[in-house]
């Protein structure tokens, strides 16, 4: 799973709106949709910030700490550790290229 997807699945697991986390990044409600549905990466400033509203760990985001986290009693359970790893892996490699592109573009965040 995906960090978007993993948000998504925590603000609807919380009852949240779209509009309410859009207003809370001071977005617009189509521009947290966008970013929630994949389409532009979330910044790191709003990772923090959407956990810090969803009240859980940014890890959590990632698959890094999970209530249902896999235990590996066999090689099944071998196989989906070795995915979420893959996973998570792959999101910060993406993650770093945009923060490279940023940096390399001198695009800053205040």
């Amino acid at each position: 799973m995906r960090v978007y997807q993993r948000i998504k699945q925590e603000r609807e697991k919380k009852k949240f709106s779209q509009t309410y986390l859009a207003l809370e990044l001071k977005l617009d409600q189509s521009q947290y949709s966008r970013r929630e549905n994949g389409a532009i990466p979330f910044t790191v400033d709003e990772l923090l910030k959407i956990a810090e509203i969803l009240r859980v760990r940014p890890e959590k985001f990632f698959g890094i700490i999970d209530d249902e986290c896999p235990v590996a009693k066999s090689d099944e359970g071998i196989v989906k550790i070795i995915g979420l790893y893959e996973t998570c892996i792959k999101e910060k490699d993406e993650r770093i290229a945009l923060l490279t592109y940023q940096l390399n573009n001198k695009i800053v965040k205040k």
